[in-house]
């Protein structure tokens, strides 16, 4: 989940996002290197400004400020430059500040414009995925595969079809997981919590029980906290108790250790 340099991005816009890419990773970034890297953004706007407003959206997401994430993507989709380039990087960003379903909007807008790339249709599984969409996730997959026919099959192509698996089999339905997953993205932006990564499984035990692990940064108590305030939305909702029910769960993982990161400002 990084973001992707234009082909013909100039050399200090690619030194802008290939920083924006390390400080995202990083999963702690704090307002004065944020501002640092908003003014050198905003230098960039006079000689590339697609490239600007792309950095200034990616810099939104850090803030979680979704609304000015969707600003400045929507400005650089209307620029002259690499359009399906700034559609990926628009859905990392959104997928940033957890909104799932624009997130899978924006890399669809990529695979418009380069309907073969394998790189895209990963994301789009992905991306699908994420945003409770099984049955597009599975149909990526193929399209994935069949881009790529000497090459290993997409690996969450089995994963996908394991829960299309389950939508026949009428265990949950898409409206019902999508539904959980919103409400889990609800707590994270509560608490501007951002992922580091998300992880969907199959339970052993039973074929058509899946469980969703996103790994947060913040700390296991933090965490753990997000955990309780999910359950009792789930709790108190009778519609989403049975539908997905047990049968896909989420939780949240936390990812640092205690300490100055914890938002929390636990010692």
């Amino acid at each position: 989940m990084s973001y992707e340099l234009a082909s013909k991005a100039d050399l200090e816009a690619q030194k802008l996002i290939e920083e924006l890419i390390r400080v995202t990773s990083d999963g702690r970034t704090d307002e004065m290197t944020l501002g640092r890297l908003e003014k050198r953004a905003r230098k960039l706007i006079g000689g590339n400004a697609q490239a600007a407003h792309t950095c200034l959206g990616a810099i939104g997401a850090l803030r979680f400020d979704a609304k000015r994430v969707n600003e400045h993507f929507k400005i650089a989709l209307r620029l002259p430059g690499d359009r399906s380039t700034v559609h990926v990087n628009y859905s990392v960003a959104l997928q940033h500040v957890e909104d799932l379903q624009g997130s899978f909007a924006a890399i669809q807008g990529a695979l418009q414009l380069d309907p073969g790339n394998p790189t895209y249709l990963d994301m789009a599984v992905r991306r699908a995925l994420d945003a409770g969409r099984f049955r597009e996730a599975a149909k990526y997959a193929e399209r994935y595969d069949a881009a790529r026919p000497v090459e290993k099959p997409n690996e969450l192509g089995h994963t996908a079809q394991e829960l299309v698996d389950a939508l026949s089999e009428e265990t949950f339905t898409e409206g019902g997981v999508r539904n959980l997953l919103e409400i889990a993205a609800k707590v994270q932006r509560k608490h501007r919590v951002q992922r580091e990564s998300v992880r969907i499984s199959c339970e052993t035990d039973d074929p058509h029980s899946f469980s969703v692990r996103k790994s947060v940064w913040t700390t296991p108590k933090h965490a753990a906290e997000m955990n309780e305030e999910l359950a009792d939305v789930w709790a108190a909702d009778e519609a989403l108790s049975g539908d997905p029910g047990f049968k896909l769960t989420v939780s949240f993982v936390g990812m640092e250790t205690p300490g100055v990161s914890d938002p929390q400002g636990d010692p």
